[in-house]
């Protein structure tokens, strides 16, 4: 008999979530379509979100620290990311989760092929979560 294990993430927000809950909600229902698998490795390894930058460049960024006390990695989202259509707000996520989850660093100080080369990656990670968690939605 398989037994299935429930999985609970634990998910580090850096900024109050009464005063953000749209930003909040959006956030837990992207984790929401991972994979089991994948949110298994969230568990062990967790992701701390801000919403506290502005780079003109960048919707999100995804970088790691050692002095991160409860998480390996923070994803930071850019403000104007949450005046975007909701869907594209959970793929921006995703993408960035995606970057955590194949272990990219950030690419500070890397060419542009190798940079355009992690993107894709995350970018064909985050799409294949989102099909399969289309297909599972469908009876």
């Amino acid at each position: 008999m398989n037994e299935k294990k429930s999985t609970t993430l634990t998910v580090v927000l850096r900024f109050p979530t009464e005063e953000f809950p749209k930003e909040t909600s959006i956030i837990l229902e992207a984790l929401n379509i991972l994979p089991e698998e994948v949110k298994e490795y969230f568990v062990e390894n967790p992701v701390m979100f801000s919403a506290e930058m502005y780079f003109r460049r960048a919707n999100a960024l995804c970088i790691s620290h050692e002095d991160f006390k409860d998480c390996k990695r923070l994803i930071h989202i850019n403000y104007h990311v949450w005046d975007y259509g909701k869907k594209k707000i959970i793929r921006t996520i995703l993408h960035e989760l995606a970057h955590c989850y194949l272990g990219h660093e950030a690419g500070f100080g890397k060419s542009k092929k190798f940079i355009s080369k992690l993107e894709n990656e995350a970018d064909r990670l985050a799409d294949k979560w989102l099909r399969l968690y289309s297909e599972r939605k469908i009876p």
